[in-house]
């Protein structure tokens, strides 16, 4: 079985809390695949990476409801390669991003999106896997994290819309985009409805069953009315 990228227990010598940041160890298995909310970039250096493409499946993402992320310094078979880039390059890397959104239709707001480049560590030190101690090296992993946006139907600068199926980032008209974005709408709404159906009906049952419990029955309803009003105001 591969080992898992983001798991190494060694220390590693950041000032970053280790539950904060994911673990990318050089030539180890990442703990995901490309899918839904996942994209991985092959380019195996900065100056081969096109702002367009990034563009693209940035409107996919947004365009789908769930959001997702885009991987950078991932190889095809899912280990971690990394990627050489400098500080400037990463805050050009950052303007860049910030450019790309702002010519989006309409402009993407800064609390939907997030660039994070991730420290690649690569284990030295010991024939032992579990003895070997966890290093930084001069390379990272880039993530460009698209947070979902819900009853907004988004294009690129190119007036092209994209929407996330599967592993692809398929182009459609601004009203099929529009109409697909619709019925997922409805149908998270309508399971959201369906949930508090069903909690409302576990509530009357647990209010009528309280009729036989002496002197907690007052209390019992009190906290029953007290979650019924509760969902009642989610369904407004």
């Amino acid at each position: 079985d591969p080992v898992v990228a983001k798991v190494c227990s060694p220390v590693i010598p950041t000032s970053r809390p280790l539950i904060e940041q994911p673990m990318y160890v050089q030539g180890f298995a990442v703990d995901f695949v490309e899918d839904t909310t996942h994209d991985i970039r092959r380019q195996s250096s900065i100056d081969k990476i096109s702002i367009t493409a990034i563009g693209r499946i940035t409107c996919a993402f947004l365009n789908s409801g769930r959001g997702g992320t885009i991987y950078l310094g991932i190889r095809p078979d899912y280990t971690v390669g990394g990627i050489g880039i400098t500080r400037h390059e990463r805050d050009e890397f950052r303007l860049g991003i910030d450019r790309l959104m702002t010519r989006m239709v309409p402009p993407v707001k800064h609390d939907k999106y997030q660039v994070v480049f991730h420290p690649v560590v690569a284990r030295r030190g010991h024939d032992s896997p579990d003895r070997q101690k966890c290093l930084e090296i001069d390379l990272h992993v880039i993530e460009v994290q698209v947070r979902p946006s819900l009853g907004v139907v988004y294009s690129t600068w190119e007036d092209r819309c994209y929407i996330r199926m599967s592993t692809k980032n398929t182009k459609l008209s601004h009203q099929e985009v529009r109409e697909m974005v619709l019925s997922e709408e409805e149908q998270r709404y309508r399971a959201e409805v369906h949930s508090l159906q069903s909690e409302i009906q576990r509530l009357q049952t647990q209010l009528k069953l309280s009729s036989k419990g002496g002197h907690s029955e007052d209390a019992l309803k009190m906290g029953s009315s007290t979650a019924l009003s509760n969902i009642a105001t989610r369904l407004d």
